[in-house]
């Protein structure tokens, strides 16, 4: 009786073993998925964080240029600027926000800064890029994650600097300590189908 006793206390004790080792081995699969997933998520997150904030900025005669992007949490969040050549000998400034962080915000702002860059081409009044962002992002993706967006046409020749806004703060004159113009910002991009707003010089 000792011996069957013996033999089923050992015989427990290799089913509890193998049962043990067959949960160990789950649950590393479950981390190797998870974490090849996050692998993913960085690869796409920093090629992300790239195209929204690309080194190569444009050599413009009357302008000194210089940028700066530390995103408050993580490799990279809804924050993204743009400076480039825009229609008529124009230098183009953009800088915006997508409401919310992590990879769907830099999604998000990647697709408005690439419109941005695609229209600045073609428009050299902010306002109207911002409204050609406005129905690209309304018509692609609608929803409740706003951008926010400060649009700015520099000309140098000219000494001029128009802009609009889309939901952003203005920009400041940093030698007064001053906002450029008090005008009625228009709300952000991809909340209402129709932007109305202005320009201002």
């Amino acid at each position: 009786a000792a011996q069957i006793v013996g033999a089923a206390g050992r015989a427990a004790v290799y089913v509890g073993l193998a049962l043990l080792v067959s949960a160990l081995l789950e649950r590393e699969t479950e981390l190797r998925v998870s974490l090849a997933e996050s692998e993913r998520e960085r690869t796409e997150l920093e090629s992300l964080r790239t195209a929204l904030t690309a080194p190569e900025l444009p050599v413009v005669d009357g302008i000194e240029i210089a940028t700066s992007y530390t995103p408050a949490d993580g490799l990279v969040a809804g924050d993204f600027f743009l400076v480039t050549r825009g229609a008529e000998g124009s230098t183009l400034v953009v800088v915006g926000d997508v409401v919310g962080h992590g990879l769907t915000a830099a999604r998000r702002a990647s697709y408005v800064r690439a419109t941005i860059a695609l229209f600045a081409e073609y428009a050299d009044d902010p306002m109207t890029i911002l409204r050609l962002a406005n129905t690209a992002l309304a018509e692609r993706d609608p929803g409740t994650e706003f951008v926010t967006a400060l649009c700015a046409s520099i000309v140098p020749q000219r000494s001029t600097v128009t802009w609009a806004s889309a939901g952003h703060p203005p920009p400041w004159d940093l030698d007064r300590g001053v906002p450029l113009a008090r005008v009625r910002h228009c709300p952000p991009l991809g909340i209402e189908p129709t932007l109305e707003g202005t320009s201002v010089t």
